[in-house]
């Protein structure tokens, strides 16, 4: 996995305070796909958009404390660094894993980019990961 990143499992709020619970986890990051980022405008009930996945080891302490429609529900929620010291953050929209048993097990989590103190409003960005 090309990327570094830190994770902060429990985030009361933006931006995460305090030491992050992991420095130096390997991850990938990639936007989500046309079709994930058609379901975002299909689905107006969902208030933040996923904008990208994130792939890395199983780690059980991650949560996605999210209810669709709800922004009150947001925190406290898994928040991510990537790279870590970029001041890029992601938070935690939906985490499950994939390949439970073989050599890839892993964990896939989508997030949405988190934007100078306010979510984006919509999955696309330029300039940056």
């Amino acid at each position: 996995m090309p990327l570094l990143m830190r994770v902060w499992h429990r985030a009361p709020g933006p931006p995460p305070l305090g030491p992050a619970d992991r420095d130096d986890v390997p991850c990938s990051l990639s936007p989500t796909s046309p079709e994930v980022q058609a379901a975002n405008f299909v689905n107006t009930d969902h208030y933040h958009p996923w904008t990208h996945i994130i792939r890395t080891a199983v780690d059980p302490a991650i949560c996605d404390n999210y209810l669709r429609g709800d922004e009150t529900t947001l925190w406290p929620i898994s928040m991510f660094e990537i790279p870590q010291d970029s001041g890029h953050y992601y938070i935690c929209l939906w985490a499950h894993q994939v390949g439970a048993g073989f050599p890839n097990w892993h964990a896939r989590i989508y997030v949405c980019r988190y934007n100078l103190g306010h979510l984006a409003d919509l999955p696309w960005f330029t300039g940056y990961i």
